[in-house]
């Protein structure tokens, strides 16, 4: 309903502060069982996505092994700063991730102006 704009939504009688609210708590509700089941790392699958529509757009021939890449250069990089940020313990790399990738999806869940996908 929200797809063809709030004043057409409020037309036909949405109550469009209930629907977004409601569609916050669905997305949050989803990604964070998404990641109990999956794991911490899982927040990667979900943001690296976004992160390479944000570099070349909506076209899925280079988005999809932009992910692949951007998500495995990511994973990298959180293992090695698990490895140097308490040295000599380790961090485990899934909590470098959500620490990393957590704030962001939630950025992306409260953006005005969603990317178009």
């Amino acid at each position: 309903m929200l797809a063809l704009g709030d004043d057409t939504a409020a037309a036909l009688g949405v109550k469009i502060g209930m629907l977004r609210t409601g569609s916050v708590a669905a997305v949050t509700l989803l990604a964070g069982t998404a990641t109990a089941v999956a794991g911490p790392v899982a927040f990667l699958g979900l943001a690296a996505p976004h992160i390479a529509r944000g570099v070349v757009g909506p076209s899925q021939k280079a988005v999809v092994p932009l992910s692949a890449v951007i998500g495995a250069i990511v994973v990298v990089l959180g293992d090695v700063v698990g490895r140097v940020i308490i040295a000599p313990q380790e961090v485990p790399v899934g909590i470098v991730m959500a620490f990393v990738a957590a704030p962001f999806l939630i950025w992306i869940g409260r953006r005005r102006n969603p990317v178009q996908m």
